[in-house]
């Protein structure tokens, strides 16, 4: 049997890192290995805090990853996800028609159908819009991008992608239309004010 351990002889982002493992030898006696990890343990270090900026990314952006297996229709996705469209962490398996099941019935069928005409498609990316239900914040939107890969007969086999909540950005885009169209009006009603008041001094 044999002992491993690893220390650093500095602070973690100047330190070199070194495993050590002591074996037992011929009677009393034990060797021991020393061996630099300071490369592995960078990487390792490295990855991690991409992972959290990533994690912090999703979450602050409100942008969700998924990871759709079309063999056996069932769903990976990330916490940001859950936010979206008000899932419970780690209470359902995930699957495309509980996924589908959550948009409003106004977008649903629509969406199926050009979700499905996508896969059939030999088209590789996929980005659509619609609204979802949110069990606590009640109408919501968001738009869906997704990559589909295939296998060597061209079958879809598996789709990854984004979902992101853009309910303030459609809400700021209905604002301006609605602003538009009352400045218009103003810009009318003002219009025929003045020729009827041009009529009037005619007449006068």
């Amino acid at each position: 049997s044999s002992i491993a351990f690893e220390y650093s002889d500095g602070p973690p982002h100047r330190a070199t890192f070194y495993e050590v493992r002591l074996l037992p030898f011929v009677e009393r006696d034990i060797i021991g290995i020393v061996r630099d990890i300071t490369e592995r343990e960078r990487s390792e270090r490295a990855l991690r805090e991409s992972e959290e900026r990533s994690a912090l990314a999703q979450r602050v952006g409100h942008v969700g990853i998924f990871d759709w297996n079309l063999r056996d229709n069932c769903f990976f996705w990330t916490g940001a996800f859950e936010e979206i469209f008000g899932l419970v962490g780690g209470g359902l398996a995930l699957t495309y028609q509980n996924w589908i099941e959550r948009v409003v019935p106004e977008d649903r069928a629509h969406l199926d159908a050009v979700v499905q005409e996508w896969l059939r498609s030999d088209q590789k990316d996929g980005q659509w819009e619609y609204r979802v239900l949110h069990p606590d914040r009640q109408e919501r939107w968001v738009e869906t991008k997704g990559h589909v890969f295939r296998d060597a007969t061209g079958r879809p086999v598996r789709v990854i992608g984004t979902h992101l909540d853009v309910t303030v950005r459609k809400q700021a885009e209905k604002d301006r239309l609605v602003l538009g169209k009352l400045e218009s009006t103003g810009i009318l009603a003002g219009g025929i004010a003045h020729d009827f008041n041009n009529l009037l001094a005619g007449i006068l």
